[in-house]
């Protein structure tokens, strides 16, 4: 099994999707677009729909991502052919709004928390029950169940979080023990921007972890230890103990994490993860 390497924060690429049944309701219409690119493999950052319901703007993680979605032109949703095309820049920008993304974000981030280890098999309602206080539950990819163990519970104000946090390691759903951290800058999902003068996508900015997917279900952090040998922190999300096939891996700083980047490499394990399994 191949395990590949990525920067936690994915650098966005945005999809324009039009012809949209806007006799549907708003979430309706939001949770079967992020679903149906879940189902074609696309890993999708935000979806903002139109006002009017007719189309969207939709963030991909990759341009392999986007070129893959672009190919889906014509094809149905909700019974009716979607048009699907790369957004335009101006359109982009139209669609967002007029505050400075990233000072928005981190305003959200201080008022939402990071849930790890969820059961498949878990609901917004059980969500809500362990948080009753919150105001909105989002989970990894767009979709209506923690397929990831993840979630992205949202408070409304950070007070909320910050109590929300002290549950870590004693909230439960179904037998899971829940782990319950900050949203870090770099989880928030921030948007696309362009620089004006040669029409380029920005780069983000860097991170201080490394997410690692593709990994095997018997996978340990002693295993991911002897690839990143200064690693601070490695945390494997699982589901009724095993691996749910990636890993957040933190360095001590933003050079100890891109200096990992830079040297690693695929690495492929054999069945059992065990000490001699790594080649």
């Amino acid at each position: 099994m191949l395990m590949r390497l990525m920067t936690s924060l994915f650098v966005g690429y945005c999809l324009y999707v039009g012809n949209l049944d806007n006799s549907k309701y708003y979430e309706e219409i939001r949770n079967s677009l992020a679903n149906y690119f879940m189902t074609q493999s696309l890993l999708v950052q935000d979806i903002r729909l139109d006002k009017a319901k007719k189309h969207a703007f939709v963030d991909l993680a990759s341009q392999m991502d986007l070129t893959k979605a672009l190919a889906l032109n014509g094809q149905k949703l909700l019974d009716k052919p979607l048009k699907i095309a790369k957004a335009k820049a101006k359109e982009a920008d139209a669609a967002k709004k007029t505050k400075d993304p990233q000072e928005v974000q981190k305003s959200k981030n201080l008022r939402c928390v990071h849930v790890e280890n969820l059961p498949s098999s878990a609901t917004r309602e059980d969500v809500l029950k362990v948080f009753p206080k919150a105001t909105a539950v989002r989970f990894l990819g767009g979709t209506d169940s923690p397929g990831k163990g993840i979630a992205f519970v949202e408070f409304q104000n950070k007070e909320q979080a910050d109590a929300a946090r002290g549950q870590s390691g004693t909230a439960t759903i179904r037998e899971s023990v829940l782990r319950v951290n900050v949203v870090r800058e770099s989880a928030g999902v921030r948007k696309p921007t362009t620089d004006s003068k040669n029409n380029k996508k920005a780069e983000a900015p860097p991170s201080d972890t490394l997410f690692v997917s593709n990994l095997p279900v018997k996978v340990q952090p002693k295993h991911l230890k002897k690839i990143f040998k200064s690693a601070v922190q490695i945390r494997i999300p699982q589901s009724d103990g095993k691996s749910k096939g990636f890993a957040f891996v933190e360095f001590a700083s933003v050079a100890h994490a891109a200096k990992a980047l830079k040297s690693s490499k695929i690495v492929r394990f054999r069945r059992g993860c065990s000490k001699s399994s790594l080649v």
